[in-house]
């Protein structure tokens, strides 16, 4: 979004304020937009890697559960917990 308003906004000054033609305006605006949104993406795509280096994942990079790659510690004893006696 910022990139498009930002290539409408120069679009608007250049040819206001310059005497170039509506195709180099219309050319120089795009590219500008363009441009623009690529930086965004790129910025937008280097925060969501930190993110997610930051953040434990419960997603293994297949799509399966991490829950399953760990083992989980569980007592494997079925003796019944023993209660002291009170005196």
């Amino acid at each position: 979004m910022t990139a498009v308003v930002s290539g409408a906004l120069l679009g608007l000054l250049l040819s206001a304020f310059s005497p170039a033609s509506v195709r180099v305006v219309a050319g120089v605006s795009t590219v500008v937009g363009a441009a623009l949104f690529g930086a965004t993406w790129l910025d937008q795509e280097r925060r969501w890697r930190r993110s997610a280096r930051s953040h434990a994942t419960q997603f293994l990079p297949d799509g399966s559960s991490a829950a399953s790659a760990v083992e989980v510690a569980v007592p494997t004893t079925s003796a019944p917990l023993s209660v002291p006696a009170v005196a």
